[in-house]
């Protein structure tokens, strides 16, 4: 009588898990994006419209908030890493062989920008106004341009660096981070910088951690979070002056990282993984996405309270609570 006892509180309990994780998986929707190749970033431009890049070149735009994908055409032939909006209708699109694209007509076409480095990959685009932005390279440099990209400066290099991102605390832009990798094959390291004056002068931050660093972002002016390989999570609660390795309950390589607000957030990854928290990081939640795909972006729509995700296989879901 016993036995029969445990048995059926077992079979009542993961009945509960499974329709846990199947209301879970039913919240995501995976959007037709007409391609199969990988996708790597998406801005949302209004609640309708949004533009995705990804490999060989790929940008694809919605109008109609991912019910359908139209693909652009542009002159990038290798893989476009990063996706970001300046406003409304100026984009700017990079990633390898020096590509960096921009659009000032929400996306429909692409004029490409002359870029001194035409070595490796562009990672990530950041802007401090019209005519100053800033650029992470592959190769350990970052680049700046005051003059709207007519021409570009060197203000950090390091041989042995890759980057891989970059963030810009608050509206203020009070804090710039660039993060990545490095080290050698044996001995890896952290690339972890940051500058306090418009990316002009950068000073490496003292965080302990030998992987690369694969996405950031910031709940708050002063608590941010970054990802790394192998369920690396770490956490800051004074701007990045000190960080703390937390938990989470997935083993996975976390790709991205987004709050939306202090208290919520998630964490994308390899797999099809992803976890939410609702306390601020304290404790994660793992959603069922129902995807085997490494999941590599996400952008949250906070009118219609939607996130939309993007990863291989020209995957593109979307996820309501």
């Amino acid at each position: 009588m016993k036995n029969l006892v445990v048995l059926t509180l077992f079979a009542i309990f993961t009945f509960a898990c499974k329709e846990e994780e199947d209301a879970s998986a039913k919240n995501f929707t995976k959007l037709p994006s007409g391609v199969t190749v990988e996708l790597f970033d998406i801005t949302f431009l209004s609640p309708s419209d949004a533009i995705v890049v990804g490999e060989n070149g790929t940008i694809l735009k919605t109008t109609d908030a991912g019910q359908t994908w139209n693909k652009q055409s542009s002159s990038a032939t290798k893989n476009l890493r990063a996706v970001r909006k300046f406003n409304a209708t100026t984009v700017f699109a990079c990633g390898g062989g020096g590509a960096l694209l921009k659009t000032t007509d929400g996306g429909s076409t692409w004029t490409a920008i002359n870029f001194p480095n035409l070595e490796g990959t562009l990672m990530d685009i950041a802007f401090l106004n019209e005519s100053t932005w800033l650029v992470a390279h592959s190769r350990g440099n970052i680049y700046k341009t005051t003059d709207g990209g007519n021409s570009w400066n060197v203000v950090q290099s390091k041989a042995t660096d890759f980057f891989t991102g970059m963030y810009l605390v608050g509206d203020q832009k009070s804090k710039i981070f660039a993060y990545g990798g490095g080290g050698t094959r044996d001995a890896g390291e952290i690339a972890l910088y940051s500058s306090t004056d418009n990316g002009s002068t950068w000073t490496k931050e003292n965080v302990i951690h030998d992987q690369t660093v694969t996405s950031m972002d910031f709940s708050s002016a002063n608590t941010g979070f970054f990802t790394s390989y192998y369920n690396v999570v770490f956490k800051t609660s004074n701007l990045g002056q000190n960080w703390t390795r937390i938990s989470t309950p997935v083993n996975t390589t976390w790709r991205e990282v987004k709050f939306i607000s202090e208290t919520e957030g998630f964490l994308s990854g390899e797999g099809g993984k992803m976890i939410y928290t609702n306390d601020g990081g304290n404790s994660w939640t793992e959603l069922s996405t129902g995807e085997n795909s490494a999941l590599y972006s996400m952008e949250y729509v906070g009118t219609t309270k939607t996130l939309y995700v993007v990863g291989t296989n020209g995957t593109i879901l979307s996820y309501k609570k």
